[in-house]
């Protein structure tokens, strides 16, 4: 073990079916993996946010639709009275 310590080596696992791993104490990840890790941990701050937001845009829109709909109303019953 004290060979791998200098190497950056952390630990040795064993693992109940009797194989021994390696684990680093930082990982070479390629540039894909390193995407979708960063990509998980920006989601994972933001999800809140992003399902915040798409919640209010729905209701102002229905707020707005419905405005505009009674406006809609109005607007023809004032039209219907003035002729």
């Amino acid at each position: 073990m004290s060979l791998f310590i200098p190497l950056g080596l952390h630990n040795v696992l064993n693992v109940g079916s009797g194989k021994r791993y390696l684990a680093h104490k930082t990982p070479h990840l390629t540039w894909t993996c390193q995407l979708n890790v960063k990509s998980r941990e920006l989601w994972e701050q933001w999800r809140a946010s992003v399902y915040g937001k798409a919640i209010s845009l729905f209701f102002v829109n229905q707020s707005f639709m419905t405005t505009l709909s009674l406006l809609q109303r109005s607007l023809f019953v004032l039209a219907g009275s003035i002729s």
